[in-house]
This record gives C-alpha cells, structure tokens and sequence, in this order.
C-alpha cells in the first residue's frame, strides 16, 4: 500500500499553524461538544436554563463558539460534532422513518438501522446539502463565522462523517462489517456488491457535503471515522481508505482525518490517507504515526475522558506531559495540541484554560 506521504513545507495545515504561531497565537485544540460546553455558556450569559435552544438556530453555534473563544483564547471556530447529521439527512430525502437513541446532543449516537443488507443501496436518492434542514444550517454557520468580527480570523474547521462511518448510519455497522468481511472473502458475490454500492452512495454523499462546507468558507475539513473498529487493516486498506481520498481530491481545503480509539494496527492504511493532519486518540502514539508521515501534522491526545472530571492543575499538569512527550513534533512545527477526542461531559472554561496554559 503507498504512503501518502510528501514535504511538510507544502503542507497547508503546517503553514497555517506555523503561521499564527509566529502571530504569538497559543494554538490548542479542545474537541467539546455542546453538552460539554453549554453549562459555562450558559453561566456566562447569566441564564438558568437548559439551553437547549443553541441547537435550534446556527445562530447559537456562532454565539458558543464566540464565547469559548473570549473566554479560553481558543483559536479554533467549529460548529459542534454531529455524527447523525448526514445519516439523518439521507434518511429524511428518502422517506425514511428514524429514530435515534437519547443519549445527549452531539455525541457519537448509533442510528437504529432504517435499511439493512437487503435493500438496494443504488436506488436511494441523493442528498442535496442545502435542501436539507440541519446540513443547511452547520453549512450557515461558516457563512455567519465568515462576517463575525470576532471569528472571521480564526481557523474554521468543519466536522463531517467519512465514508465507511456514514455507510454504518446508512445499514447496521455490525451488517455493514458483515458484508465487507464477505465482499473480501467473495468480490463477485451480492454482498460484496451491496457493500460497494453502499459505500459509494456515502462516499458521494460526503463529497457534495464537504463540498458544500469549503464553497461556505470551511478552512479545514476534520473527516471522522470513529467506525473503523468495525473495520479490519485489510478491508480498510483495500475498501475504505480509497474513498476516503476520493473525498479529499475533490475539495480545495485541506483535510484533517480522525479516527477513535486505538488504531494502531490500522497506521499503515491510516498513513495512505491523503489528509494533512492527523487527529488520533488518547491510546496511540502520534511520534509512531509521524514517522510514517513526517509530512503532516499530528493533533492530539490528552484524555478528553477524564479532563472533565479533574482539577484545573491536573489539567495543566498533564497538558504539560504531553507536550514533554511530543517535544520534538512540536519544535519541527508538525503538531497541534489538543484532545483526544470528544469531551461530551460538562466542563467549565478554567478547564480548558489550564489545558491552555499547559500547552503554552
């Protein structure tokens, strides 16, 4: 399998990094998701409500993402994660009855399954981004980031769920493993066509909305494929990972890939990917994935999982270890200090600000 691999003077993440740094910038990244941030949020406006209208209007992505800003220093404006936007929005152009498990907002939620190995993957319709509702509105807000004063000069990243993470919304990710186990064992049988042709309308699903995110002034595309445990290195490699970069050559902005958990026995066919940054969890070492892509930008990997729960001098503490471990990634300018992963618990602004201060 090629390396996608290439200078890191041409990388584009590098350079923008590379270039706030020099405008005395304290880069860190904090994953959090409105659950994590909506207490503060709402402190700080002086509000005792749930607040549960911020997910209502794209209005309040821009007014949360303002306040993490002014109150933490964060450089980054994103609206929050939502791995059942796109699945949600194929079901809704189709017909297609939902429902989805009322774990929170904004939290890596299992969709229940609305089609199954069975059904004729080819024959559902596509997704127009802007006539769907909630991909119309993650798409205004970097509309609205772009005319804010306040983060119209900050780096504006747009999640979106990668090809095989949508094709698991789209069929069961147990029936979508199912079948890509059998189109490896088989690629002439009508599994292996299902699943091919189940990946394929995801992966243009993806396309048209990352697509969409870039014309909207997305800077940086972050693709998620927290799915890939349902995967195995090989099927990976061989069915996914191209996808994955068909996605990333049909957009102009550079891509930064995300996967959850320990994916360490998938960095061969995680360093063909064609992103320029990296986001890997708590569990791996990003050094062992920089060494078979020294051109890219590492992210990461404070345990989103317990910063939560500690102390501002823990926090700090511990951000400070990190940046210890990835002091020579950081001296060449080819990383970026952040999460693991998604904080989906309540945790005020002095948290993230230690996790700041550490990393300075």
């Amino acid at each position: 399998m090629a390396i996608a691999s290439g200078n890191p003077a041409s990388n584009r993440l590098v350079s923008t990094i590379g270039t706030a740094r020099k405008q005395g910038r304290n880069l860190f990244l904090p994953i959090c998701s409105q659950t994590a941030l909506r207490p503060s949020f709402n402190q700080s406006r002086g509000s005792s409500t749930p607040g549960r209208d911020i997910n209502e209007k794209e209005s309040h992505q821009i007014a949360l993402m303002r306040w993490l800003h002014q109150d933490t220093g964060c450089k980054f404006a994103y609206p929050c994660m939502d791995l059942n936007l796109e699945g949600g929005a194929v079901a809704r152009k189709n017909g297609i009855s939902i429902a989805f498990m009322d774990m929170g907002d904004d939290v890596a939620l299992e969709v229940v399954p609305f089609l199954d190995e069975n059904s004729a993957f080819g024959n559902l319709r596509p997704v127009d981004p802007m006539s769907d509702p909630l991909m119309r509105s993650r798409i205004n807000f970097f509309r609205s980031a772009n005319e804010d004063t306040v983060l119209r000069d900050l780096i504006l990243s747009g999640w979106m769920a990668g090809p095989f993470t949508l094709a698991g919304k789209i069929t069961r990710a147990d029936a979508l493993t199912a079948l890509s186990m059998s189109a490896m064992a088989d690629p002439e049988s009508k599994e292996a066509a299902a699943f091919k042709a189940c990946l394929d309308y995801a992966t243009s699903t993806a396309k048209d909305y990352a697509k969409a995110l870039e014309k909207a002034g997305a800077q940086n595309i972050i693709m998620l494929e927290p799915s890939l445990k349902w995967s195995n290195p090989f099927i990976f490699g061989e069915f996914i990972v191209p996808k994955i970069n068909e996605v990333i050559e049909d957009l102009g902005i550079p891509v930064t890939f995300h996967a959850c958990g320990d994916t360490s026995a998938f960095f061969e066919g995680i360093a063909s990917v064609k992103a320029e940054g990296f986001s890997l969890d708590k569990e791996v070492d990003l050094s062992a994935m920089s060494a078979l892509r020294p051109d890219a930008l590492m992210i990461g990997n404070l345990d989103n999982t317990q910063m939560p729960g500690q102390p501002p001098s823990i926090i700090r503490k511990t951000a400070q270890e990190m940046i210890r471990r990835y002091a020579q990634l950081h001296a060449d300018g080819l990383y970026l200090p952040a999460t693991g992963c998604e904080i989906t618990s309540p945790i005020t602004a002095e948290q993230i600000m230690a996790f700041a201060e550490g990393v300075s």
